[in-house]
């Protein structure tokens, strides 16, 4: 999952680098600045559309009936699953 938000050229530039980055790379060159790959990144975020149904439907059976069947589940993700 890409947890850097999407930004504007403008915002780009203004990006800061990790705070890991100046000691991390010591003694490795790169002929690119860290904006270069921010620039270069997808604009798209990854999202897992029919997990995110699944969890949606089931949070809404949790908060709006009595009680949800979900056929012995012992996780989460298996009610999700079941439902």
């Amino acid at each position: 999952m890409n947890s850097m938000p999407a930004l504007n050229k403008q915002q780009q530039q203004n990006f800061p680098a990790p705070s890991w980055a100046p000691n991390r790379w010591d003694g490795i060159f790169r002929s690119y600045s860290y904006n270069d790959v921010l620039a270069l990144s997808g604009s798209l975020t990854v999202s897992s559309t029919l997990a995110e149904k699944g969890v949606e439907k089931l949070w809404k059976l949790l908060h709006n009936e009595p009680f949800v069947r979900t056929l012995g589940a012992f996780t989460g993700n298996q009610a999700v699953q079941h439902i």
